[in-house]
C-alpha cells in the first residue's frame, strides 16, 4: 500500500481503570476527561481551551465536603499507583497524584458536612 504513512497518537486516552482500585464510576469518568484535556498535546487539543474547561469544572468541585475529598484523594492516589504499575511516564502519575491539589480543592475550603 502506498501513501500510508503511519502518525504518532498525541491524544491522551486513559486506560480503563478496573474496578479492583474502587474508584467511583462518575469520578472515573472526570479523570478520563480532564486528563485527556490536560494531558493531549497542544496539536489535540488547544490548550487555552483545556485550561478554560478544566477551570469551569472546579467550582463544582469546591462544592464537595472534606469527607468528599478525602474519598476522591484515595481514589486519586490508587490511579496514580495504577498508573505507575502500568508503567506510564511520571508527569502522567503525577497528574493523578496532584489532581484535587491542581484543583484548588486541598486548601481546607470544603464544608465541614
Amino acid at each position: 500500500m502506498t501513501g500510508v504513512k503511519w502518525t504518532p497518537k498525541t491524544a491522551f486516552v486513559l486506560p480503563q481503570l478496573p474496578p479492583s482500585i474502587e474508584v467511583d464510576p462518575v469520578f472515573a469518568a472526570l479523570l478520563h476527561l480532564v486528563a485527556f484535556l490536560q494531558l493531549s498535546d497542544d496539536e489535540t487539543v488547544d490548550p487555552d481551551d483545556a485550561v478554560e474547561a478544566t477551570e469551569n469544572i472546579a467550582p463544582y468541585l469546591k462544592q464537595l465536603t472534606k469527607n468528599q475529598l478525602a474519598q476522591y484523594k484515595t481514589q486519586c492516589d490508587a490511579v496514580a499507583i495504577f498508573m505507575r504499575k502500568a508503567k506510564q511516564p511520571d508527569h502522567v502519575v503525577e497528574f493523578f497524584e496532584e489532581f484535587l491539589e491542581n484543583m484548588g480543592l486541598l486548601d481546607d475550603q470544603a464544608p465541614d458536612k
